[in-house]
């Protein structure tokens, strides 16, 4: 079960930019961070109020869906939040990707850059 529902989520996006209230504001009214409030308007304002909605299945992204979201991070002067927001991930994952990507390269893109790195050294071995 998620913490926030998908219409507590639209409801405190939508009173933020219909200019009810700020994002401070908000936060202090429902006891939620602000910058939860500030990733949830970001997503909204890419990609609509649908994009709030709660996902009950784990999604798997290819690597080359990957190396496209890091090199869209790398390239653009925007920060995790912004890309996040505009490839519908969490920010952890662009994070982590980038991470993974500066750590072991673009010669790795094959194996995954999401994979451990013991599965990595087996593949790259054989």
């Amino acid at each position: 079960m998620t913490k926030y529902s998908t219409e507590l989520k639209i409801e405190i996006v939508s009173k933020y930019l219909n200019h009810e209230d700020s994002i401070k504001g908000l936060a202090k009214q429902y006891n939620i961070h602000w910058t939860l409030i500030r990733r949830w308007v970001d997503k909204a304002k890419c990609q609509g109020l649908a994009a709030l909605s709660v996902k009950h299945t784990k999604t798997t992204y290819s690597s080359d869906f990957r190396l496209n979201v890091v090199r869209y991070y790398l390239t653009h002067s925007i920060g995790v939040s912004k890309v996040a927001a505009k490839f519908n991930i969490s920010d952890s994952q662009v994070y982590n990707w980038a991470k993974k990507f500066n750590e072991e390269g673009y010669a790795n893109r094959k194996v995954g850059l999401g994979k451990c790195l013991k599965r990595v050294r087996r593949q790259l071995k054989s």
